[in-house]
């Protein structure tokens, strides 16, 4: 007879079936039985509101100077301080110090130095709303913590008026920009205008602008590349005459374009004169071609000059005495020389005769009638010449006064006659 299981056994068995229903409550009909592990609830994160960080006051600004001139250091600690929006021009700052408005731009960021944003500030003492007046521009290094590298009169060595920036450009081909800025010498009055062309390309910032380049007046100034060299040429257009002291006659002036282009080392410089408006404009052009020995082109140009009756008389147009009297058979016996020394000896003959035709009266009429008469006496053109600077120099005052044009305009020697 077989014996029933114990009690303590039924009850283990019985507790197991339990916890297997347990586990496949979730299971379906059939099929096999499937435990998942179970995942832990999570309870709602609190909100939590945004606070905004403190942002760092700006700087204090500086007080302004008494000395503007000064005024360079303070904005290099200004700026290092973290000042405020130089691609604004310092907006805070030149309220605070009421400086005076400036031509143009005040300011500029320029790349001088490599991986560098340099930073140019332009100021002016405050004259009213009137110009000129003395300014200075100051020259940051923003790689050196907004040194104060350089000013303009510094680079310049000059006291420099109605600075104005006019161009950023690499004008040196180094990768590296230079800025342009045009001022003024007002030390004695009238004012000649002067660029200067900032520069790093040498390996410290400098004024690289040519020697002896000054304006009597500067309209325009354009950057751009006029040979096609792939390097940015600065054309500038305005008069190179320069004015003259305050109280004299600057005489007719003549605009033109002025163009400056790197050489590798240095700027070299090509001017192109407007067409003559006056009569002397035209000879003096004439005179150029003849110095530089082309006389075939010398020749052409003082006939064209003596033909053209549109070109103005400068002083008539001041109430003396008119230049043509005495210009004219200038340009004939000018043109006859030139035929000569181009070859041309009949045509030579026919122009010093044109010189005298007419013009008897005039000194240098009566000079080419002189200088003819040698030759057709026989003696060489030398002589002939040495004969006809005897007649001028018994009447220099009268020379002296025909050649008055003005500083604007270059005398005439006796010598520059028939040599």
């Amino acid at each position: 007879m077989r014996r029933p299981p114990p009690a303590a056994l039924i009850r283990g068995v019985i507790a197991l079936l339990v916890l297997l229903g347990a586990a496949c409550a979730g299971c379906g009909g059939g099929g096999d039985v499937e435990i998942s592990s179970a995942t832990a609830t999570t309870s709602p994160t609190p909100t939590v509101e945004a606070t905004s960080t403190p942002t760092t006051p700006p700087p204090s600004i500086p007080a302004a100077p008494e000395n503007l001139f000064a005024g360079g250091l303070l904005v290099s600690d200004y700026l290092a301080a973290g000042g405020d929006g130089t691609e604004d021009c310092l907006p805070r700052l030149v309220a605070a110090w009421d400086l005076a408005p400036v031509e143009g731009d005040r300011c500029a960021t320029v790349p001088l130095e490599v991986d560098a944003e340099d930073f140019v500030f332009v100021v002016r003492l405050d004259a009213g709303a009137e110009l000129p007046s003395p300014g200075d521009a100051w020259f940051f290094g923003q790689a050196e913590n907004y040194r104060l590298v350089a000013t303009a009169r510094q680079l310049v060595n000059a006291l420099t008026w109605d600075l104005q920036i006019l161009a950023v450009d690499d004008l040196t081909g180094d990768g590296l920009d230079e800025i342009v800025l045009r001022w003024s010498d007002c030390d004695v009055e009238p004012c000649t205008v002067h660029l200067l062309i900032a520069s790093a390309h040498r390996g410290r910032l400098q004024d690289i602008t040519p020697d002896g380049l000054e304006f009597a007046s500067l309209d325009s100034l354009e950057a751009r590349d006029v040979n096609e060299d792939r390097l940015t040429d600065l054309v500038i257009e305005g008069s190179s005459d320069l004015p003259a002291s305050e109280g004299e006659v600057t005489g007719p002036q003549r605009d033109g374009t002025t163009t400056l282009s790197w050489g590798g080392i240095r700027f070299f410089t090509s001017v192109e004169l407007d067409p003559p408006v006056y009569l002397i404009h035209a000879l003096l052009d004439a005179d150029r071609l003849f110095s530089a020995g082309d006389y075939s082109g010398a020749r052409n140009a003082y006939e064209a000059a003596a033909r053209d009756v549109a070109l103005l008389d400068w002083h008539a147009e001041n109430g003396e005495l008119p230049d043509r009297v005495n210009l004219l058979p200038y340009a004939w016996l000018r043109a006859g020389l030139a035929a000569v020394r181009s070859g041309d000896a009949v045509g030579g003959q026919q122009l010093f005769a044109t010189a005298v035709q007419g013009h008897e009266t005039s000194l240098i009429g009566l000079a080419a009638a002189t200088y003819l008469g040698g030759l057709n006496s026989g003696i060489g053109p030398d002589q002939a010449c040495s004969l006809a600077e005897s007649v001028v120099q018994t009447r220099l005052e009268e020379w002296v006064r025909i050649w008055d044009f003005g500083t604007a305009n270059p005398p005439h020697s006796v010598f520059d006659l028939c040599r």
